[in-house]
């Protein structure tokens, strides 16, 4: 998703899958308003990335990880509630938040959203990630199989020297290179000597 469609044919050297083709899927199977098909939609795709990862970040930590806001009497209920009670002007979650109302500090009810962000365009313009950009373009590089090493060259340069912000891209490649190299090829044993990556030595 972090791709256009002319970048991923860039990057494939040949015409590709629309990256969005899996959220058609079940955009395309769901009737009813726009807000209806989107929550359906995120529930079939983007929510279930998003459990994986909480579930393999809190084995990984033994934490024993609960999300109630899932609970499926409570998601039915959602299903039911009127629109109006989603989504009220420019106020999301906007019954769930007037039942909080009495149980939370309003400062924590109404607070803006916060993520987790990582500074990783930051990171990835830092003389210590030069190192690992440089292995997307080695020859013996996992991804020279797949993809165009030439268009890659351009895209690290280009964000190297600050003419785009081509973070998600490059990060993404970035772990393919490194998932590749370890789960494809066992190098593990080369990044588990390493101590320190990019974000450790910002």
């Amino acid at each position: 998703g972090a791709f256009s469609q002319r970048e991923l044919e860039a990057a494939l050297g040949t015409p590709g899958g629309g990256a969005y083709e899996n959220f058609l899927r079940y955009w395309n199977r769901r009737d009813g308003t726009a807000l209806a098909r989107m929550l359906y939609t995120d529930q079939k795709t983007y929510l279930v990335e998003l459990l994986m990862k909480q579930d393999q970040m809190s084995m990984a930590t033994s934490i024993e990880s609960r999300v109630p806001l899932l609970d499926h009497h409570l998601l039915a209920l959602s299903w039911r509630l009127p629109e109006r009670l989603k989504i009220r002007g420019a106020e999301q979650k906007y019954a769930l938040k007037r039942a909080a109302e009495g149980l939370l500090p309003e400062r924590i009810i109404y607070r803006k959203k916060m993520g987790f962000p990582t500074p990783l365009r930051a990171w990835l313009r830092a003389p210590e990630a030069g190192g690992y950009l440089e292995r997307l373009l080695e020859r013996e590089a996992f991804i020279a199989e797949y993809l165009d090493q030439g268009y890659i060259r351009t895209l690290a340069e280009e964000h190297r020297c600050g003419r785009i912000d081509a973070t998600d891209r490059l990060w993404r490649l970035l772990n393919l290179e490194l998932w590749g190299r370890i789960f494809f090829r066992g190098e593990f044993e080369e990044f588990e000597a390493q101590t320190e990556g990019p974000g450790q030595a910002a």
